[in-house]
């Protein structure tokens, strides 16, 4: 009587428990329900499709991820593009110009005349603040504080809803590490345990596990929800301009959009080891 009842269902009944049934947030069942065998890691954007960019960085004890996400127009299911992991170690730490290089390669890959359009970039509020400021100056760049009260709350809760619902996609090698025993994005899901506070609950890890790449796909659904595109294909008068002052901003209407590219640069020599090739080859 003393027992959980999923302790109580392996210990004494001897049946194999998803661990999270036992852990209270998402069974692995439900994560792997979401995993699209169709969908494969993109390299470029589709004209006309809104994306977002999240990055949640990990330095050297923590994983780091970068996810590329979309919300498929007229509805509220979110897919996930690509999804991209660093494992740092203190011999090779994962190096901020990794991060702004990654940046850089996905605006030239999925942003631009003849791809997509993109929407916004959500960044670690305290960790990546030089690289919010970079990007700020050409793009809507979201600073998100995700170990914090109500936003917190809110990514926990959205991303567990689409999860069960169904209404978030990715393809079977998003954010794949070798070699570990959460190796996909739905055994890192699994493993997560939920945490009831004051403001309501949020997700969290075991001391031997990791939550970085939920946190970069929950933050990049939270914002994708939030920033649904038209429900019909227009053809938008600004694609990727950078800010400019309300007077320019009115004259830039009287002309053609700026695809506003910026060109990609290599990451080699930045530090850190990255699961696959984040470029695809291109």
């Amino acid at each position: 009587k003393l027992l959980l009842p999923a302790e109580a269902k392996r210990v004494l009944d001897n049946i194999w428990v998803d661990p999270g049934e036992e852990n209270g947030y998402l069974t692995l069942e439900e994560a792997e329900a979401c995993v699209d065998p169709s969908l494969a890691e993109r390299t470029s954007g589709e004209p006309g499709t809104y994306y977002w960019f999240a990055f949640d960085y990990g330095g050297v004890h923590d994983r780091s991820a970068g996810a590329v996400m979309h919300a498929v127009r007229g509805t509220d299911e979110v897919v996930v593009d690509r999804l991209d992991v660093w494992v740092g170690t203190h011999q090779s730490p994962v190096q901020i110009a990794t991060v702004d290089s990654w940046i850089e390669k996905q605006i030239a890959n999925f942003g631009g005349r003849g791809h997509g359009i993109i929407q916004g970039i959500v960044l670690d509020r305290y960790q990546l603040e030089g690289t919010s400021q970079k990007f700020g100056r050409q793009y809507h760049v979201e600073a998100f504080d995700y170990d914090g009260g109500k936003a917190n709350q809110r990514m926990a809760e959205r991303f567990r809803q689409h999860v069960q619902s169904k209404k978030v996609r990715w393809s079977p090698t998003a954010g794949f590490i070798s070699g570990v025993e959460d190796d996909t994005l739905a055994k890192e899901i699994a493993g997560l345990v939920l945490k009831t506070t004051s403001y309501g609950y949020r997700f969290d890890h075991k001391t031997s596990g990791f939550s970085d790449r939920v946190v970069t796909v929950g933050m990049g659904l939270l914002h994708c929800l939030e920033n649904l595109p038209p429900a019909t294909d227009t053809t938008p008068i600004l694609l990727n301009t950078p800010r400019t002052d309300p007077i320019q901003r009115m004259q830039q209407m009287d002309h053609a959009a700026r695809p506003g590219i910026i060109s990609p640069f290599g990451i080699g020599g930045m530090g850190g080891t990255m699961t696959g090739n984040p470029f695809g080859g291109a």
